[in-house]
Formats: C-alpha cells, sequence, structure tokens
C-alpha cells in the first residue's frame, strides 16, 4: 500500500440515498425476522420451537458478536472514505470466510454435547448452526464497506431481500417438513444467498480512482469488540438459554417467545445505532453528538415500542401462535422494559468500539455474570425476566459511567484563560502548495 503524506479532501458530498433508507431496510429486516419465528412457532409447536429459539441464541450470542468486527471495520472504512481513498476489501473477505470455517468446525466437534444441554434429537441442527458462521462472517467485510462509504441504498435493497427469501422459504419448506433442523436449513441457505448479494453490491458501488488502502483491523480490537458484542447479546438472550434447561419445554416455548416480543423493541434503536456508525468513528465532539442523537432517538421510538408490546404483544402472539403458549404478562412486561434499556446499552458499546474504548465496551460482562447467578436461584418465568432486567441495568449504568469524563472542565476566565490570549502565527509560503499541510500539522504539534 502507497500512503501518501497529505490526503485529500473530498470535494463533492457522497451521491446517494441517507441513513432514513437504511432505517427503514433493517426496520423491515427485523420485521421480516419476526414473521419468520411467527411462522416457525405456528408450524413447529411449543416444544419444537423451544429447540429453535434456544439455538437462534447461540447464533445471536456467537455469530452477533461479529457485528462488533463490522464496527471495527466500519470505523476504518468510514476513515479510508472521509480522505477519498480506495479500499481494498478482497483479502479481508477470504480472512473472514476462513474464519467462518474455523469456528464452524469448532461448533460441529461440540455437537453432541450441545444436543445433550439442550435435550435436542440427533446432530443435524447443531451442524447447521456451525455451517452457519461461514456466510455470516463473510457478509461483515461487504457490510461494513457499504455502511462506512454511506451506500445505505444498495445495502438495505440487499438486507430485505434476504429476509424476503428466508420468509418464502421458510412458507414452503417448514410446511412440508417442521423441524427445528428445517428452519435453520433455510436460514443458512438465505445468510449464504445475501452473502453473495452483498458482494455483488459492493463491487458494484463506485469508488473513486486513487490509492488503494487495505481494509485492515487491529487483532486487539478484532478480540475486544468480539468480546464486547458476545457481552452484549448474551445478557440479553442467555435467558432463553436457561429457561430450555430449567423449565418443562411448553414453559421454556412460552418464554421464548414472549422473549421475542419483547425484543421487538431493541430492532427500530438497532437500526438507528448501525446507520449512525460512520458518525461514531468522527473525532470528538462531533462523534458524542452523533451518539447523543442516536440515544434520544432510541429511547423516543422505544417507549412507544415498550407501549405497543405491552397493550397488544401478549393478545396477539396467543392467537397467532396457538392456545399452547401460556404467556405471562408480568414476564412480558419485565422483558419489555429490559430491552428498552438494552437499546441504549447496544448504542453505548457500539460507540466505545467506534472510538477504540474497547475496556469500557466489555463492561456488560458484569450483567452476565448477574443473569447467570441469578438465573439458576429462581423459579418461574416472571422471576427469570426481573433477573433479566437487573442486569441489563447494571451492564448499562457501568457501560455509560465513562461518558461523564467527555464533559469539558471549567476553565479560568483570569489574566491566563483562553479568552484571554490570542495566538497568531504566520508561516510565510512561496508557491509550495504540497507542503502546506505538512507545514501546518509541524506547527500545530
Amino acid at each position: 500500500d502507497s500512503t501518501p503524506s497529505t490526503p485529500r479532501r473530498r470535494l463533492a458530498p457522497r451521491q446517494g440515498s441517507g441513513p432514513l433508507a437504511l432505517v427503514v431496510g433493517l426496520v423491515a429486516v427485523a420485521g421480516g425476522n419476526v414473521v419468520f419465528h411467527l411462522l416457525a412457532g405456528r408450524l413447529l409447536g411449543s416444544d419444537e420451537y423451544g429447540s429453535l429459539s434456544a439455538l437462534m441464541t447461540i447464533l445471536l450470542a456467537l455469530a452477533v458478536p461479529a457485528g462488533a468486527i463490522q464496527v471495527a471495520l466500519t470505523a476504518e472504512v468510514a476513515r479510508i472514505d472521509r480522505e477519498d481513498r480506495r479500499v481494498r476489501y478482497g483479502p479481508a473477505l477470504l480472512q473472514f470466510l476462513a474464519a467462518g470455517l474455523v469456528v464452524a468446525s469448532a461448533l460441529v466437534f461440540s455437537g453432541p454435547l450441545m444436543g445433550s444441554y439442550l435435550k435436542l434429537d440427533g446432530i443435524a441442527a447443531p451442524l447447521l448452526v456451525g455451517l452457519f458462521f461461514v456466510p455470516a462472517l463473510g457478509s461483515l467485510v461487504p457490510r461494513a464497506v457499504l455502511l462506512g462509504r454511506e451506500q445505505y441504498g444498495p445495502l438495505a435493497a440487499v438486507l430485505v431481500a434476504g429476509v424476503l427469501l428466508r420468509i418464502i422459504g421458510g412458507t414452503v419448506v417448514l410446511a412440508m417438513r417442521p423441524s427445528a433442523a428445517t428452519a435453520l436449513a433455510v436460514i443458512l441457505v438465505s445468510e449464504t444467498v445475501t452473502t453473495i448479494w452483498l458482494w455483488m453490491a459492493c463491487r458494484r458501488a463506485p469508488q473513486p480512482e486513487s490509492v488503494a488502502w487495505d481494509l485492515r483491523i487491529r487483532f486487539g480490537e478484532l478480540v475486544g469488540g468480539a468480546a464486547a458484542f458476545a457481552g452484549f447479546w448474551l445478557v440479553v438472550g442467555v435467558d432463553t438459554l436457561l429457561a430450555r434447561h430449567q423449565f418443562v419445554a411448553a414453559e421454556a416455548g412460552a418464554y421464548a417467545a414472549a422473549a421475542l416480543a419483547a425484543r421487538t423493541v431493541l430492532y427500530v434503536p438497532q437500526s438507528i445505532v448501525t446507520a449512525a456508525l460512520p458518525k461514531y468513528a468522527l473525532p470528538g465532539r462531533a462523534a458524542r453528538e452523533a451518539l447523543f442523537d442516536s440515544m434520544l432517538s432510541s429511547l423516543v421510538v422505544g417507549l412507544a415500542s415498550v407501549s405497543a408490546v405491552l397493550l397488544v404483544g401478549q393478545t396477539l402472539l396467543e392467537r397467532v401462535l396457538g392456545q399452547s403458549y401460556a404467556l405471562s404478562s408480568a414476564t412480558l412486561a419485565s422483558l419489555s422494559v429490559a430491552a428498552l434499556w438494552a437499546a441504549l446499552l447496544n448504542a453505548v458499546v457500539n460507540f466505545h468500539l467506534a472510538q477504540g474504548s474497547i475496556l469500557r465496551a466489555n463492561a456488560s460482562w458484569i450483567g452476565v455474570g448477574v443473569v447467570l447467578v441469578g438465573g439458576h436461584f429462581v423459579t418461574g418465568s416472571a422471576a427469570l425476566s426481573l433477573v433479566v432486567l437487573a442486569a441489563i441495568l447494571v451492564a448499562g449504568l457501568l457501560t455509560a459511567s465513562p461518558l461523564i469524563r467527555f464533559t469539558n472542565p471549567p476553565v479560568s476566565s483570569g489574566p491566563f484563560g483562553p479568552a484571554a490570549l490570542d495566538l497568531s502565527i504566520v508561516v510565510p509560503v512561496f508557491n509550495e502548495e504540497a507542503n502546506v499541510a505538512t507545514t501546518v500539522r509541524q506547527v500545530a504539534s
């Protein structure tokens, strides 16, 4: 790679749709995933759907942490793009596909243990869970390139097409062979096709004719970011694994359905945070303003979503899924409020990762400990949901507390305060346009 000493300033704004297109698209994707779950719950029944929900929690706990890697990739793409450079992403794509094969192999070997803990029949479902990680990790690179270069429209279109494929495939295949393994096969196929479409959209997206920079992230960011998102999604979703392990099959399925309904509160705020990722990577005050705006929007939308879930969630789920799902209104209420706090926690975790604050982003692991310890000492769905709420509150407070350091301290207005002194430096330059930026940086340092 060649790295010129003086980055060029973009002369024209990025052409294309704004972040609203991506927010709408991601909300549609989230809604499509809910439709798929409702379809699976209806066709599979509470027992088999409980198995599917537990396996899907593993996908969230291990695949969505890869979203933290996407944060680091997106931030790097945004930094390269701000200097009007071309992104070379082919080597990174191959590396993440290889990483997906490694993770898939590990999960395939752990299939018997997973099946025993979750009371599954056979190893087909754990095998499909492992294979899912190849396209899931491979898709991170084209997603980050499109998002970091603010190609919101193409990214949204591909993701919506992928979830439509999942719904249509699920309707046809699950009607013929209803099982958790079949549902996972549909998810695997749709994820693979979506990854291919993302790669094609990435190749069609225009890039500047300039020096190419390889898309790279440091190993520390890779590991720390994955750990941070693992902590976040475990504190949000590990309760369904506990429910499957401790409750009878029917109660575990009902708890999983309530958790699914409550976590719809997360969908729109997640979309807002994803669209804000390129701005989280900005320096200083601009990044903090983007965080505040996204958290405020997430809070407003989240409160409306909690109200909707509490008003119609229980009735709608029982009518759609059937009478075998005995849902608890107290459980649904606790999980909905927990999801609202999780939406705000998600914004802060993404912000810390985009800014390179790995340790701060990993504070969610304290909440994971609260869930795992407290969840094994309670009985009943309502009690478990209260443990989840307490854990997310603890994680949110610990993760957000370092932000108070961003407050500017008061400055003196005395004779040596900033208002009392102006400093100007005159740098004589004659016909040396190429050296001006370098000279200014040297003077400033």
